[in-house]
């Protein structure tokens, strides 16, 4: 609009000084007339395509929310000339290049793939590429047996066929038209495998994976039977969808607008679908819906206001040891409305002795009467903010506090002594106390252990036995009457458990607590020796 301005204004200073000199003559105003109309279509064409001199970086984000991006070729190998690299709007199309300039004998150009050594997507040359990102296109060069072979037969129709394709397995090509073919009383419709249409039918411009050699015959359609979809794009710019014509009850799938070159549609507006009616009034498709065709008909693109892309928003979460010792975890940028996993506090301690408290989990409030979140828990981040270790003495843990020193706190791990960070079930220490029962000398030291780990229980150590007597094990029972456990088996803690040693006559054989049964042994079955006659 800025530069229609401008043409009027100077063009009004031109004819203004052209009043009032002498000798201005309607030839001379006419010439003005021309020079003005020649800069506004000039400024219509900038206007209409307001994006076209776009800036070369690969990703240069362009005012009112248009990005662009780079497009670039690599013979991979091959010698001649690279095609030219083409920065064009995000969800514009280009068409790959082809061959021209360039080869790599003894090979043969298979199109176009995403990664250099061929295990990306395979385009065909003039394929119809819709640009989402910044993208670098490789050279497929192929052998001869790796081509395959499309063709396309005029099935009864008069004319030439488009040419055969060769390409490499696993290339998307594009469906082509008709070429010069005509039928007499019948209308193109596309290409199928099977001449009468009954395998799917591919129409021009369609996408499809090539995987081996394929035939293509072309479909007729009775005129009196055909039905034609035409697809206006309703003021907006870019590729406009080919008509399909089909067979009148015939589903086809309904395209959407390819963006070609500068804006990518109706002005800032973005693609909506189809509607029966141009200003949207009448029934409503999206793009890929199923569409009954019953009748000639005629869908218009809807256009709407995008929503701008916005980024998303982040929060930091720090954590603070509020006064223990130990490093504290790094800082976790996390999306807002999204969660993050809270680190674990091992090593973390604060005090000594009795004193010692216990890492729980991390609290919003350093004194603890913020919310408490458990340690690597899930947290939603939705703001800012620092989250502080929350504390609980050890003791609430341990039963008998006089042997607390006996413990090791720097190997205890949050997650052996509380579960549910800050209000959770407990797993307390528990104690394994050895009993002489009768012996003398030392038992074995107790061993500590948290609720529901297992142990391995002690040999008899330096007890020294009762005269007569010999060690087998520990029961639960002084007279043997509980439960019986062999020296180096494993027990699992569940409560404070005193263990007594059980002591036999050295002249009763226990048998093991649990053997395979003997083998059996089976003496062979000697055959007599066999005695040769004796000759007389």
């Amino acid at each position: 609009m800025r530069t229609f301005v401008w043409i009027l204004k100077i063009f009004g200073i031109f004819v203004d000084r052209g009043k009032d000199r002498k000798g201005v003559t309607m030839k001379n105003v006419k010439f003005l007339w021309v020079i003005a109309a020649f800069m506004l279509v000039f400024a219509i064409v900038l206007t209409g395509c307001p994006h076209a001199a776009a800036s070369k970086s690969s990703h240069a984000p362009i005012s009112g929310n248009v990005i662009w991006y780079t497009v670039d070729f690599d013979l991979n190998g091959g010698t001649g000339t690279v095609p030219l690299a083409r920065t064009v709007e995000k969800d514009c199309s280009i068409n790959l290049p082809d061959e021209s300039g360039f080869s790599n004998d003894p090979f043969t150009f298979g199109g176009w793939n995403t990664k250099d050594d061929g295990t990306g997507t395979n385009y065909t040359a003039d394929f119809n590429f819709v640009v989402q990102n910044k993208t670098t296109f490789y050279v497929k060069w192929i052998s001869e047996d790796d081509i395959c072979t499309i063709t396309f037969k005029a099935n009864g129709g008069t004319g030439t066929p488009p040419g055969s394709l060769a390409v490499a397995s696993g290339t998307y090509i594009t469906i082509p038209g008709k070429g010069s073919l005509d039928k007499t009383g019948y209308d193109f419709s596309g290409w199928s495998e099977l001449t009468d249409g009954t395998a799917p039918v591919y129409f021009e411009d369609d996408f499809l994976s090539v995987a081996d050699d394929m035939d293509f015959s072309a479909i007729w359609i009775d005129t009196s039977e055909a039905c034609t979809v035409t697809f206006d794009i309703n003021g907006g710019s870019g590729k406009v969808p080919n008509p399909l014509t089909v067979e009148k009850g015939d589903v086809i799938m309904l395209p959407r607008v390819l963006a070609t070159s500068g804006t990518k549609a109706k002005g800032l507006l973005q693609f909506d679908g189809w509607n029966t009616n141009a200003a949207g009034t009448g029934t409503d498709y999206a793009a890929g819906d199923s569409f009954t065709v019953n009748e000639d008909v005629t869908l218009y693109a809807q256009w709407i206001v995008p929503m701008p892309e916005l980024t998303p928003l982040e929060a930091t979460v720090s954590f603070n040891i509020n006064g223990g010792t130990g490093t504290a975890p790094d800082s976790i940028k996390g999306e807002i409305g999204k969660t993050i996993t809270l680190p674990k506090g091992k090593g973390f301690k604060k005090g000594t002795g009795r004193d010692t408290l216990i890492f729980t989990g991390w609290n919003e409030k350093a004194d603890g009467t913020g919310e408490c979140y458990e340690a690597g828990g899930d947290y939603l981040v939705v703001k800012d903010i620092e989250l502080f270790a929350d504390w609980e003495l050890f003791t609430k843990f341990v039963d008998d506090t006089d042997d607390i020193e006996d413990i090791d706190i720097d190997d205890i791990d949050i997650d052996d002594i509380i579960k549910g960070g800050g209000g959770g079930s407990l797993k307390y220490i528990r104690t394994v106390t050895f009993l002489a029962n009768g012996a003398s000398g030392t038992v074995p030291d107790p061993v500590k252990a948290l609720t529901g780990s297992s142990i391995t229980l002690p040999d008899k150590g330096l007890l020294i036995a009762p005269k007569g007597k010999v060690f087998w094990g520990w029961n639960t029972n002084a007279l043997g009457t509980g439960t019986n456990y062999e020296a180096g088996e494993s027990y699992t803690v569940t409560a404070n458990v005193e263990l007594y040693a059980q002591w036999e006559s050295s002249t009763v054989v226990r048998p093991p607590k649990e053997r395979d049964p003997p083998v059996e042994v089976v003496p062979p079955v000697l055959e007599p020796p066999v005695v040769p006659p004796v000759k007389y």
